[in-house]
């Protein structure tokens, strides 16, 4: 990663009505999938398909028994889910005001 090179990612999705949308205050200077390492690539799929079961936890609901690192994952994992979401979230309701 070149910490000089121009911010030229942005995250975007296609909203109920059909608009290309960007999501604002996230951009990176490189894809995020080339930043992705196999260890990465791994938690993110072990994130994916937790949320697919909702109320199952893979290492059970102390999450003092978690690894650390996995927590730290699920942890960020989460967070930026919700940012997305409430962005995603805050663009269709300025789309549907129109």
């Amino acid at each position: 990663m070149n910490p000089k090179r121009e911010q030229w990612w942005t995250p975007s999705y296609t909203s109920g009505k059909g608009n290309l949308v960007q999501i604002n205050g996230i951009s990176s200077n490189e894809c995020p999938v080339s930043l992705t390492d196999g260890w990465m690539f791994q938690m993110l799929m072990d994130f994916s398909e937790s949320r697919r079961f909702e109320g199952a936890l893979m290492y059970g609901p102390n999450l003092a028994d978690w690894p650390a690192d996995v927590f730290d994952a699920f942890s960020i994992f989460h967070y930026e889910d919700n940012r997305v979401e409430n962005a995603k979230m805050e663009v269709d309701s300025r789309l549907i005001q129109r």
